[in-house]
């Protein structure tokens, strides 16, 4: 591992005054006896875990798959093709203007939305620190995205809360935005009962590959300190279509379906 920094402060509104929900989080690899903090925001009621990697040496530890951040089958896994699922679906099925002409999906994993939307768009990005996709037109950050280019549909699967500094994260995306431009983003719910009660134990607990978990206060704070608004929040996994169930694990879809735990949102630039 990196030297580890701690995040003293709330990582979304700054705060200085938290709660410890745990002291002691074990980290996703699992030969590892690192263990780390749980904090709880007094002001968002924000969880983020304290000391983490910087930026630039999390992204390196996902360009080599680390047992750190990710699983041991991860390459295997991202390789797989999924059922169009709730999210993939609103994004889809999403009435974009006529004039809306350029995408740009960040943390696209092996392209599999990004293949989709490519029939939809007709200029398509995306950002990709891992060695997943050998698809035209995905980079491994942003810097390298032609200088030219505003976008106008944003988005981030899975991402946020993977990210050291999410609020940084996106303020530059939203340098990146058009006036008009629409930002899919989903990552996990601590509101839900089921994280409440569990606490650190909770599944979505799993640094340093998750680094983050929001509540409606702190989601909320975290796209209007970026440059973006919120004007639709879903709780989620909403009930899968029962098409998608002869495709997608049963007793997880169950189980995903009464945790809810997973906030589903989309903005417009302020």
């Amino acid at each position: 591992m990196p030297d580890l920094i701690p995040v003293v402060n709330c990582p979304i509104c700054g705060s200085s005054s938290y709660k410890m929900v745990s002291n002691c989080v074990k980290t996703i690899n699992e030969k590892s006896k690192l263990a780390i903090e749980l904090r709880e925001c007094s002001e968002c009621a924000h969880w983020w875990n304290t000391p983490l990697p910087s930026q630039s040496d999390l992204i390196t530890l996902y360009k080599e798959a680390s047992p750190f951040v990710v699983s041991d089958n991860w390459g295997q896994e991202i390789q797989k093709k999924k059922p169009i699922l709730f999210f993939d679906e609103l994004i889809l099925s999403y009435n974009y203007p006529s004039s809306f002409k350029h995408y740009l999906e960040i943390g696209c994993g092996a392209g599999y939305m990004f293949k989709l939307m490519k029939n939809k768009l007709d200029v398509c990005y995306g950002i990709e620190p891992g060695d997943w996709c050998d698809v035209e037109n995905i980079v491994d950050n942003i810097s390298k995205l032609p200088s030219d280019i505003t976008f106008e549909v944003f988005v981030l699967q899975d991402v946020i809360e993977h990210l050291v500094d999410p609020v940084l994260t996106l303020s530059q995306y939203s340098e990146r935005a058009s006036d008009e431009a629409i930002l899919f983003v989903s990552f996990p719910n601590k509101d839900t009962l089921i994280a409440k009660r569990k606490k650190h134990k909770w599944e979505m607990i799993r640094p340093f590959g998750h680094l983050h978990y929001f509540s409606k206060t702190s989601l909320t704070l975290l796209l209007k300190n970026s440059g973006w608004e919120v004007t639709k929040l879903i709780k989620g996994p909403n009930q899968f279509p029962i098409t998608h169930w002869k495709t997608y694990n049963f007793p997880r879809t169950l189980k995903k379906w009464y945790q809810n735990d997973q906030w589903y949102v989309i903005g417009e630039r302020k």
